[in-house]
């Protein structure tokens, strides 16, 4: 089972992925600030400029 998740995006250099992830997720240690933050990856409120913002910020 995979407990350890990380996501990526292009924010320096675009079609080309960043070395490290914006986000970390570790399913045995899930930290609250980054709920919010998956939640904006759901279907249901999937927004990428939404995504990429917090990406930069994070």
């Amino acid at each position: 089972m995979v407990q350890n998740t990380s996501f990526f995006t292009d924010l320096d250099a675009p079609n080309k992925m960043d070395e490290k992830p914006f986000l970390r997720l570790d399913l045995e240690d899930i930290d609250e600030f980054i709920v919010p933050e998956l939640r904006k990856l759901t279907k249901a409120a999937f927004d990428v400029d939404s995504i990429v913002d917090a990406a930069g910020e994070l």
